[in-house]
């Protein structure tokens, strides 16, 4: 099964979103130490992201110079 951009980009901001939410709602040690794991799994999947950018080449494409411009 793959996994394309855009599903990336929701499991990215849903693990940004969680540790919103368990920031403002945590009390315990474990729940706090959640927040940690979550923002470290979204980091992570950012910089893979960036990375396969990267490497694919996206990063370096120049302009169209024959586009119209408008």
């Amino acid at each position: 099964m793959e996994i394309c951009k855009t599903d990336v980009n929701s499991i990215i901001r849903l693990l940004s979103d969680a540790a919103v939410f368990y920031r403002t709602h945590a009390k315990s040690t474990r729940e706090i130490d959640r927040i940690r794991l979550l923002q470290k799994m979204s980091n992570k999947l950012n910089r893979k992201q960036k990375d396969d950018k990267k490497r694919i080449g996206y990063a370096n494409v120049e302009p169209n110079k024959n586009a119209i411009k408008v």
